[in-house]
């Protein structure tokens, strides 16, 4: 049968053209057989057919003769050998039933139920009748709540039954059944697992699982024996086998979690899967199917026991395809072959764009004309066109249009600014022959990974520590953001009561193993990180393999682990300090943190003194990506002004820069977005042209740069040939310079994408360019240690200068009275150089590395900041350190200049990772007027204009805050991590986002 299989009769006999009831299909048994054999570990009680039957006669007539709701209840603290009885009653009196916990009160309202059936007495409940059901005493009990609902909905025969979603992704979905839907399941396993009167079919499965009810009406509809167990015997794992052993259990479905999980190899080995054991079919659902090795290690080589993988959604009444796992197609099930659909069912693979797939990677849909459920308020489709439904599941479909699970399509996650798929992570350690399972979790909130781990069996005495490392080493083949921040492992994955891996659960372990808070916690998180992320405690970190994103996940992992900030670390790990020199520093910073017992530590230190080439050429780029070509404007279109990461350039009085102010009630309102395939890192450039047009321009991972025009719909699109995280220096005419990745410096038209010159450095250009007074030379730094003055006009290279062993990150920033060049590097060094010349005028070191740009003041004064949190004011014409001030917590923001109207009252804004926004005073000595706290870590440079700061936390929250008070008055989260500082001009915000695209809002 072909998986894309468009419309196949679940029978070929005639009673398939008319309507069939699950009620229906059960009324061939013979009465005097055994229906149930229900055992607690004690005793067995059995019930026959003829005791259903009579049962189920009793409950239809008590039904009947009332005036009850769509849909009859079932308290799952009812017997569950009574369960199967009240549910064929509910069915042959024309209503579904629906089984839930009686405090499901919101489900039971959604649902309108009228009534319930319970042993126990509920509040809001009355007693309607009492019966006696194998024995029980079971009561109908009428809900009170609901006594007065609308019933005149009520369509006899329509839906079977109703089940609830687990509601892990939101509010809990209501999927209601009807017949036809369930039906056809019923038939094709029934056919396919050839089962007979003579089977014992395990009904272990929870009853809010749907699974359930193939379970019970595949024994019914053939006449064979439920095997059901109770509660307590289910939480005995080795009694339950010993007991379905003796019962000669012939058909069992489950998760592969239970299989795996609850059951240990040796009793599954010993039991139901041993050499004469009875179990003929085994049937695996509900999760991704097991590691061929794992089913080979818990089953007797002389097993005959024929082994299925199943796979459905709720959404589509259970099942929709099964394939039987054989030596010959060993491989394709170890790829995730979904196997052949069942009847009546339709596998569509989608685009994201919706487009159906023959061949290639997509989302998986179930459809079906027959096989149609009603989803909350949905009103069934009687045209009997197809209806499909998503299942979120990512596939790959071959040529020969077989279907392949690949992960479920929301664990894509932006880390590090690159896309991960945690099922590639997952798979990867579940190639591992020691690994049971294992279960990759994002931390939206902390920005973290997780990793669980289940019980290994081959490495399990190798200590916990070198597990991790054994772990960590099989993921050195995977990009270097795939490793996790942490492993947890753990001998048994939590269940739900479905039988699948409770990732909540996992969450809540995850979360208590995180709290610990001694000086010997810190000293073996240390360890551990390091062992995880580079290996040797014998050499630097940088030699040992470190890299910066290792660095600030060692970082991260810290700081939200203990609570406190490390602000030196990342400066030391990335100067390459060993173990030893980074433990002696967190174990004094973790004691003063005790010490103190404040959260931030602030310092205020006083000082009076401290010790080319290029390629002129017109290279065309390929602009068929280009949305729009305008080359008639042979009048020149001078640039007024432009503002990026708060700093702004030209225009002393712009235009109603003042237009956005303080009001109640502001709030963001989206006005649209460009996609830009990639992350949007760098900081979005806004200009003015003499046109009165105002634009922005940002660049991305794709290499894709756009710009666009606030106010139309006017855009344009250009690539370069790699990744660009640098903002745009912008000039007449749509000239755009900016570095790339690939280490050329470009000069091109942002329009059409042509480039009238690119210049060779040895390295990344992360840089942002600088530009002279005249606009005729511009900055730019490299990762090649390189601080490179060039000609705008032709890109030729007029000097270059190695002021340090430091890579050049941050942009410069011109100083035009002394006309010298300012900046920092990666070795944590402070250079002015001579603009003209690029002769050296003074250097000094903070020691750590250096990523935002200074703030000159016009006393003179110029204050760096490196990334450990540590501000120095220098004298710009000597050099000379005036004072230090400190922040527990990484700046990776510029240093932001606030013009107040005061001429002595100079001050400057910043953020910090440390998830706060600091407002400082700077005129002789500095001081702290306010700091604002938020939910997310700051990576970004925050913008001041008048009265308000616009703030980008990294979790994706943009944020207003008024700027003499430092309170939030607005914010709005995006779907994507921030990293990209945000403009504001005017009411107008424009921000990039690790979602791949550029924001552009209006402030209401």
């Amino acid at each position: 049968m072909d998986l894309i299989a468009k419309k196949i009769k679940y029978s070929e006999n005639a009673e398939t053209q008319n309507f069939i009831s699950l009620s229906s299909i059960c009324e061939n048994a013979e009465l005097e057989k055994f229906a149930i054999e229900y055992h607690d570990g004690l005793n067995i009680k059995k019930i026959t057919y003829q005791e259903l039957e009579t049962t189920k006669i009793d409950i239809k007539e008590i039904l009947e003769g009332i005036f009850a709701s769509q849909f009859v209840a079932i308290d799952l603290e009812t017997p569950g050998f009574c369960i199967p009885s009240i549910i064929l009653g509910i069915i042959s009196s024309g209503r579904g039933f629906i089984t839930l916990p009686s405090t499901s009160l919101d489900l039971f309202s959604r649902l309108k139920v009228s009534h319930l059936f319970s042993r126990s007495e509920i509040p809001d409940a009355e007693l309607h009748y009492r019966l006696n059901i194998h024995g029980q005493s079971v009561q109908l009990l009428k809900l009170k709540t609901n006594q007065k609902k609308n019933n005149s909905d009520f369509q006899k025969n329509i839906f079977a039954y109703a089940i609830s979603t687990s509601g892990t992704t939101g509010v809990p979905k209501i999927v209601k059944v009807p017949h036809e839907s369930i039906v056809p399941n019923i038939f094709d396993l029934k056919k396919i697992l050839a089962i007979t009167n003579r089977d014992v079919i395990a009904q272990l499965t929870s009853m809010t699982f749907d699974p359930s009810i193939v379970e019970i009406f595949l024994g019914f509809s053939s006449g064979a024996t439920l095997f059901m167990a109770s509660g307590e015997l289910k939480k005995n794992p080795r009694k339950l086998l010993e007991i379905m052993k003796l019962s000669k259990v012939s058909v069992f479905q489950t998760t592969p979690s239970i299989l795996l999980g609850k059951f240990s190899e040796e009793d599954l080995k010993n039991g139901i899967l041993g050499e004469k054991g009875s179990l003929r079919i085994l049937i695996l659902g509900g999760e991704i199917f097991p590691k061929m090795e794992a089913l080979k290690r818990v089953r007797n080589e002389k097993n005959q026991t024929r082994i299925f993988n199943i796979y459905g959604i709720t959404e589509v009444s259970c099942w929709a395809s099964v394939e039987e796992f054989k030596e010959e197609n060993e491989l394709d099930i170890s790829n995730g072959f979904l196997g052949k659909a069942l009847s009546e069912t339709i596998f569509e693979v989608r685009s994201e764009e919706g487009k159906v797939l023959e061949e290639g990677e997509g989302i998986l849909f179930i459809g079906s004309r027959k096989r149609i459920c009603s989803i909350d308020e949905e009103e069934i489709n009687s045209s009997r066109d197809p209806v499909f439904r998503n299942t979120g599941d990512e596939v790959m479909i071959d040529n020969t249009r077989r279907i392949f699970y690949k992960g479920r399509h929301n664990k894509i996650i932006k880390r590090f600014g690159n896309r991960i798929d945690l099922c590639k992570l997952e798979n990867t350690i579940l190639k591992m022959d020691s690994i049971r399972n294992c279960l990759a979790i994002w931390n939206d909130k902390n920005h973290k990974l997780h990793l669980c781990v289940s019980k290994l069996t081959n490495i399990e005495k190798s200590g916990e520590e070198n597990i991790k490392i054994y772990l960590m080493n099989n993921l050195r083949n995977l990009p270097d953001y795939y490793r996790p921040d942490e492993i947890h492992l753990i001998d048994h994955f939590p269940l739900t009561s479905n039988g699948k891996v409770c990732s909540r659960s996992l969450e809540k372990i995850i979360e208590n193993s995180s709290k610990s808070t001694s000086l010997k916690n810190v000293e073996n998180e240390f360890q551990s990180l390091w062992k995880l992320t580079v290996g040797s405690l014998e050499t630097g970190f940088l030699k040992s393999g470190g890299t910066s994103i290792a660095a600030l996940q060692i970082v991260n992992s810290l700081s939200e682990k203990f609570n406190q900030e490390f602000p030196d670390l990342i400066g030391m790990l990335l100067k390459d300090s060993d173990f030893p020199q980074c433990l002696a520093y967190l174990k004094n910073q973790f004691k003063r943190q005790i010490n103190s017992g404040s959260e931030i530590n602030i310092k205020f230190e006083s000082k009076n003194e401290s010790s080319a080439s290029s390629s002129r050429k017109k290279i065309s780029l390929s602009v068929e990506e280009s949305k729009k070509l305008n080359n008639s404007d042979e009048i020149i279109d001078r640039c007024l002004w432009q503002k990026c990461r708060g700093f702004k350039i030209g225009g002393d009085q712009i235009e109603n820069e003042g237009k956005c102010s303080l009001k109640r009630g502001i709030k963001f309102q989206f006005l649209k977005c460009y996609d830009l395939k990639k992350c949007v890192d760098a900081s979005p450039t806004v200009f003015e042209y003499s046109s009165g047009k105002i634009f922005a321009t940002a660049g991305s991972h794709s290499g894709l740069i756009c710009t666009i025009e606030l106010s139309s719909s006017e855009n344009y699109l250009v690539r370069l040939p790699d990744r660009i995280e640098a903002s745009v220096l912008v000039f007449d005419n749509f000239r755009g310079v900016v570095g790339c990745y690939d280490g050329f410096v470009y000069c091109l038209n942002l329009k059409t994408g042509e480039i009238y010159w690119k210049f060779k450095t040895e390295d990344a250009v992360k840089c942002t360019a600088a530009m002279c007074s005249e606009k005729k030379l511009i900055f730019v730094g490299s990762y090649d240690k390189h601080m490179y003055c060039l000609s705008l006009e032709t890109g030729s290279e007029l000097w270059r200068r190695k002021a340090s062993e430091g890579s050049i990150s941050a942009t410069a920033r011109m100083h035009f009275e002394t006309r010298t060049l300012l900046f920092g590097t990666l070795d944590g060094t402070c250079i002015s150089l001579d603009q003209v010349s690029g002769k050296i005028k003074w250097r000094n070191s903070l020691l750590d590395p250096i990523f935002s740009a200074p703030a000159i003041f016009k006393s003179g004064t110029v204050v760096f900041a490196n990334v450990s949190g540590k501000l120095t004011c220098f004298n710009i014409l000597s050099g000379h350190k005036l004072w230090t001030y400190a922040i527990d917590g990484n700046i990776f923001s510029h240093l932001v200049l606030v013009n107040n109207s005061e001429p002595n009252d100079e001050s400057i804004i910043f953020a910090s990772r440390n998830k706060t926004l600091y407002y400082l005073g700077c005129h002789s000595k500095p001081t702290l007027r306010y700091s604002t706290r938020t939910e997310s870590p700051i990576i970004a440079t925050p913008w001041h204009s008048n009265e308000i700061i616009l703030n980008a936390c990294i979790d994706g929250t943009l944020q207003i805050i008024g700027s003499s008070t430092g309170d939030i008055l607005a914010s709005h989260k995006l779907d994507g991590d921030v990293f990209s500082s945000a403009v504001l001009h005017q009411d107008f915000v424009v921000v990039g986002s690790r979602d791949n695209r550029l924001y552009v809002f209006k402030l209401n």
